[in-house]
């Protein structure tokens, strides 16, 4: 179901690191209720008159005051150097209410081992879910290992390490650097290799806990330790993963784009039926930008999951689909930025909340 933007003014902004910043709103004036840790907020910003949407995880604790989230500048990239260059505090942004299917959801009377392997600006919705974790689990135990290509770039360095202090015991990191940029590191240089990891899961593996892993990054990385814990028999509802960049495709597997016809596809958006004709070489989503419809959307990747819809009658293909997993697929779900009809029609629902 689509979801109404917020305007919401900017009240503080912090510099992480040369490329990071991170920006802070007033929570009550876009959620009044707790968000779950691991989720994002999409902004809408307008750049020469156009119309550009993003997501970026929330940092902060769902008991904060403040909801904030992340931004890593990004060479060529149209929002990120928008929001590092010209948002000043005071400013009004629309912001959508908080997203997502990546989250840790605390049970204070569980004990669990929670894994987290993250890189770079992956660290974000992670940081959230480990300060939940730590405040309102506290039988359980966080394990984060975190690589990065050296020390400036370390995202919340200060914040992790005043954690690592307050909850010793509780919680062990693990910063994994692929350079040094000075000869006093005492850490573990390397870069973020399956070995590695496999030598700190096992290092710390409380066998009296259950174990939930959680992968966020690069897609490369993620597809790499996904497939890896897959591999050596973890059960795949135990790892829960959310994409930062979308894995780069193998030509030799990506989809063949189907270019001859249309499909009629109709569509339950908002309470309201409408049909619209699908070329087959392009997406629903794009489909109903184009007719003026207002479905939601973000990454337009298949890396969030704002566009999830269900499928009810007809079949599409998704050339990309890393925000659902394999039983959710199954069961009809389907991310409009990607599904392209392969049926004469085809009905979905965006209401499914």
């Amino acid at each position: 179901m689509s979801k109404p933007f917020i305007e919401a003014k900017l009240v503080r902004i912090q510099q992480n690191t040369e490329d990071a910043i991170s920006l802070f709103f007033d929570k009550q004036q876009i959620v009044p209720t707790d968000f779950k840790s691991g989720q994002y907020l999409n902004f809408s910003v307008s750049i020469n008159e156009q119309e550009e949407r993003r997501a970026y995880s929330i940092f902060t604790a769902p008991f904060d005051k403040e909801i904030g989230v992340t931004v890593k500048r990004v060479e060529n990239g149209l929002v990120s150097n928008f929001l590092h260059d010209q948002i000043e505090v005071g400013n009004i942004l629309s912001l959508s209410p908080p997203e997502g299917r990546f989250v840790l959801i605390p049970d204070g009377d569980k004990r669990r081992q929670h894994f987290f392997i993250a890189a770079g600006s992956g660290i974000t919705p992670i940081m959230s879910m480990i300060q939940a974790a730590l405040e309102l689990e506290p039988q359980s135990e966080c394990i984060l290992i975190y690589g990065n290509k050296d020390e400036k770039s370390i995202i919340f360095k200060e914040e992790l390490l005043k954690l690592s202090q307050k909850y010793a015991g509780q919680l062990k990191i693990y910063h994994i650097l692929s350079r040094s940029s000075q000869g006093s590191w005492k850490g573990i240089k390397s870069r973020l290799t399956a070995d590695l990891v496999d030598e700190l899961v096992q290092e710390n593996m409380n066998e009296r806990l259950t174990q939930e892993y959680y992968l966020c990054g690069p897609g490369e990385l993620i597809e790499l330790f996904d497939g890896h814990f897959r591999a050596n028999g973890i059960d795949t509802k135990k790892i829960h993963k959310e994409y930062f960049s979308s894995p780069k495709l193998d030509s030799a597997t990506a989809k063949k784009e189907i270019t001859d016809g249309s499909s009629i596809a109709e569509v339950i958006l908002d309470g309201e039926t409408i049909q619209v004709e699908v070329p087959k070489d392009k997406t629903v989503l794009d489909t109903l930008i184009d007719s003026k419809y207002e479905a939601p959307y973000s990454c337009m990747s298949g890396s969030c999951s704002t566009c999830i819809a269900k499928l009810t009658k007809g079949k599409v293909e998704m050339e990309q689909c890393y925000a659902l997993d394999e039983d959710e697929v199954e069961e009809g779900f389907i991310l409009t930025c990607q599904a392209k009809p392969i049926t004469d029609s085809i009905s979905l629902t965006y209401d499914i909340d």
